[in-house]
């Protein structure tokens, strides 16, 4: 998971300039990514290598909300996995992570122009 969330910081910075009226959402998208990183990074003890690239079109504002709608996806993913595998004292707060990436997904498919309801369960 910690790979996939430091894609979504790196996405969510290297999006914004081509964002326009959406630079708001991603702004927010980006500081709950970096709150998570920064609560699971010393615990997992991994950390962004350098120079990190990415193949998603970061001048094209939809590409690149799409780019960072896959990656944030991602870490709902693993997030929503990590839940039944952590110890019994970390759920909650393993939960609680998994729903601000979930939220983040739906601010995300909303600027796509989807509709975030559609979707029951996240993290599938």
């Amino acid at each position: 998971a910690a790979e996939l969330i430091h894609q979504a910081v790196y996405l969510s910075g290297a999006v914004l300039p081509a964002s326009g009226e959406n630079r708001g959402t991603v702004v927010v998208v980006g500081t709950r990514m970096r709150s998570l990183r920064d609560a699971i990074e010393p615990v997992a003890g991994v950390t962004a290598e350098p120079g990190y690239t990415t193949d998603v079109d970061i001048t094209d504002r939809t590409a690149g909300t799409q780019g960072l709608l896959d990656a944030v996806h991602g870490v709902t993913v693993e997030l929503r996995r990590a839940v039944n595998s952590v110890a019994a004292e970390d759920r909650a707060v393993t939960a609680m992570w998994c729903a601000l990436a979930a939220r983040s997904e739906a601010a995300l498919e909303d600027l796509l122009g989807e509709d975030p309801s559609a979707v029951s369960i996240r993290g599938e």
